[in-house]
């Protein structure tokens, strides 16, 4: 895959089209307003709860320990904290003691002036620490998870979720109670912004902003996976992985701590996942920035950052939530560290003019401008007047980086490209000389692979063919007619032998040598993995059918016809490769093919066109069976021989598919008669043998097989056989 510049192009319509997209997201929801809340106590009088709704941010009451009702507080009048939403319990009014991080406590919400009534209400709640059940005066309107003074009993659910309630006609005032217990998380409380308004403004709010969690969640989920398969098509640029990486904590993260959609799941799985994001997204950006510009962040700096994130991930494994939260501000203070460091990258780059710095600039700053925004809004601070920037921020920040990623790449890629094209038409032509296949037996991919003493001993069927008076016929043509001649007829063979699974290792001449190998398992044969022998053999049938064609067309044309002889063995071989470090080549050793080379000689002998040997017929009774092999080849057993160098003799075998009716009918008719003649022949009883084959040749006159064997008898019969070993009388 070559990225190309006009990737850059798309990307940045890309990141266009999803800005429009949540910018839509972000304006469909009407902002809220923020009412003032003091000692716990919420006046509407100037606000209309009809269209739209009001953040609960402010001070609200705690009464820490314990799990008060409405009507016991306005009874009792219990002392109580002042304590800020949202916020950790643990933040009371300056002078007051803050209650323990974990335990139980009661908020209460006063709300006055409320409206006249009668209509639905809703409060989106956001997450709250650990558990809690909620109350509209001392009406239950929601319990999420368990809460319970002990911590055994209770279950935390970090969900975000609406509480839905009627107001009574004529009430223009209620208590909201929220019993809260945190056995969990560093400290109970309000971790996000409560919201009051209409149920189909709030209800609407929550969907708009659960909709820009998977917008965020999915572009980053889509941006991870292109930078990984780029990562994989390139394995050098090792900035590639880690902003993967990024992508995919950052839109993690999102999705866990926005709407909070995945606490829905098991809360601890969830809760350490959210932590996880924090701290890995940390080390990730460490690391992607220092592959990103390694000049202007340090590698051992930068790598100690990341090398923080990861021990802190590692707490989450080995400890239980109370404790591992504890951690959280340290590493806060770390990450804060690490901004100031990144900040001064940044301005190094900038001034020395790093390649497509202004793009990470731009992209950094915004995602900065972004989630400041929100954090300042959500504290009181109103520099856009929306909350909602941040996952803007975050997919303009994503997409500069990709845009600078593919910039660099672009340049790069564009060089391989026309090297890639050289290499190819290189391969190409190497794989003319070096057959695909050679190259798979030796486990290698590319020619450039091959090492000189590469080699491996597998089982394979050698076929060898040969034109017959070759010499001759080509004193008649010259130096030109003479290739022509052999490209015409090879260019006709090759087919014949690539169909059925072989490849040709050598063209010695008008020779072919050719092999046969167990197929792999997805290999566009269908036929029997082991069937390389029957392979073989019907792919030299295929070669005398092919020749019958080519010498019609010779004749047509007013040249001679030729014959050709073919000898198939099948056994162990070695193939490797040869020769020095300066020059390689490849070859093919052992006796199956000396085997085939003395087989395909042979057909001068016997006046035959395809010998194989007995272990080659073996081979294909094995793979496919003795009646199928039978019903689809003419074989018979012609003769044993006694191969020079080798101690056992080869049985031979003619193949005479190819033979004219006539003969194949002769042969066919004799084929019984002709093994019991053999028989008498090698147990050395010549005069019956010489009988019987004379009686054969009356049968079969154009049989030439059993004229040779009257010779012998005669001759042995003249004259004493050469050995008393009946195996070892005729000599190859």
């Amino acid at each position: 895959m070559i990225l190309k510049s006009t990737s850059v192009k798309a990307n940045l319509k890309l990141t266009g089209f999803l800005v429009l997209l949540i910018a839509v997201l972000t304006t469909g929801c009407q902002q809220a307003t923020t009412a003032s809340i003091k000692d716990g106590v919420l006046d509407l009088s100037r606000t209309d709860l009809s269209d739209t709704g009001v953040n609960l941010r402010g001070e609200w009451r705690l009464y820490p320990d314990r799990f008060l009702r409405a009507s016991e507080i306005n009874a009792q009048q219990p002392a109580y904290l002042h304590v800020t939403v949202p916020g950790a319990w643990t933040a009371v009014r300056e002078g007051e003691t803050p209650p323990a991080a974990t335990g139980i406590g009661t908020y209460h919400l006063r709300i006055i002036n409320a409206g006249a009534g009668g209509h639905t209400l809703a409060i989106k709640m956001g997450g709250v620490g650990s558990a809690y059940r909620a109350y509209i005066n001392d009406t239950p309107v929601l319990q999420n998870g368990q809460p319970s003074k002990i911590a055994d009993q209770a279950r935390a659910d970090g969900r975000d979720r609406i509480v839905l309630f009627n107001i009574p006609d004529g009430d223009t005032e209620f208590d909201f109670i929220v019993h809260v217990s945190n056995h969990n998380d560093l400290a109970g409380g309000f971790w996000g912004l409560p919201l009051l308004g209409n149920r189909e403004y709030v209800e609407r709010t929550a969907v708009f902003r659960l909709a820009l969690d998977f917008v965020l969640f999915g572009a980053l989920l889509i941006m991870s996976l292109y930078h990984l398969v780029l990562y994989f098509l390139r394995r050098r640029e090792h900035s590639l992985f880690w902003f993967a990486l990024m992508c995919l904590s950052l839109g993690t993260r999102a999705l866990i701590s926005g709407e909070r959609f995945l606490y829905i799941y098991d809360w601890s799985v969830i809760h350490r996942l959210e932590y996880f994001s924090f701290y890995f997204s940390v080390s990730a950006v460490a690391i992607y920035f220092h592959l990103l510009y390694p000049r202007e962040y340090y590698k051992w700096i930068s790598y100690a950052f990341a090398a923080a994130g990861f021990l802190f991930c590692f707490t989450l494994v080995f400890m239980p939530a109370v404790q591992y939260t504890r951690f959280l501000v340290i590493f806060q203070l770390i990450t804060g560290l690490f901004i100031l460091y990144a900040i001064a990258g940044m301005i190094l780059a900038t001034v020395r003019r790093r390649e497509q710095v202004f793009v990470f600039l731009s992209g950094t700053l915004t995602v900065s401008f972004c989630v400041t925004n929100d954090v300042l809004y959500n504290n009181g601070i109103y520099l856009t007047g929306t909350n909602n920037l941040s996952p803007l921020g975050w997919i303009l920040f994503v997409f500069s980086q990709s845009t600078l990623l593919g910039t660099r790449l672009t340049h790069a890629f564009r060089a391989v490209e026309n090297l890639t094209e050289n290499l190819r038409s290189q391969a190409t032509s190497f794989r003319r000389f070096v057959p695909d296949q050679f190259l798979n037996v030796l486990s290698r991919e590319q020619v450039t692979e091959i090492e000189l003493g590469d080699s491996r001993n597998m089982q394979m069927s050698v076929l060898f063919a040969d034109i017959r008076s070759f010499t001759t016929l080509s004193e008649t043509m010259s130096t030109a007619e003479n290739i022509r001649f052999l490209n015409s007829y090879l260019k006709r063979m090759e087919p014949c032998i690539t169909g059925h699974g072989g490849f040709i290792d050598k063209f010695i001449g008008d020779a072919i040598m050719a092999l046969f190998q167990e197929q792999n398992s997805d290999s566009h044969q269908k036929n029997n993995q082991t069937d390389y022998a029957r392979r073989s053999v019907q792919s030299a049938i295929d070669m005398l059918t092919e020749l019958e064609v080519y010498n019609n067309n010779r004749v047509n044309s007013g040249y001679l016809p030729i014959s050709i002889g073919i000898g198939i063995h099948a056994g162990e071989v070695m193939l490797g490769t040869i020769g020095s470090h300066n020059r390689l080549d490849t070859t093919v050793i052992g006796d199956a093919v000396n085997i085939a080379a003395r087989l395909e000689s042979l057909c001068k002998k016997y006046r035959t066109r395809i010998l194989i040997s007995k272990e080659t017929y073996d081979a294909m009774v094995r793979s496919t069976g003795e009646s199928q092999i039978d019903s689809a080849f003419d074989i018979r057993e012609i003769d044993r021989l006694q191969v020079s160098g080798k101690n056992k003799p080869v049985t031979v075998m003619e193949v005479f598919n190819n033979d004219n009716e006539a003969l194949k009918r002769q042969k066919a008719a004799t084929r019984s008669a002709f093994q019991s003649a053999r028989a008498l022949f090698t147990s050395r009883r010549f005069t019956e043998a010489l009988h019987a084959f004379q009686t054969l040749s009356k049968q079969a006159p154009d049989d030439y097989i059993y004229r040779m064997y009257i010779e012998r008898c005669e001759r042995f019969l003249a004259n004493q056989p050469p050995s008393a070993d009946a195996e070892s009388m005729v000599p190859a």
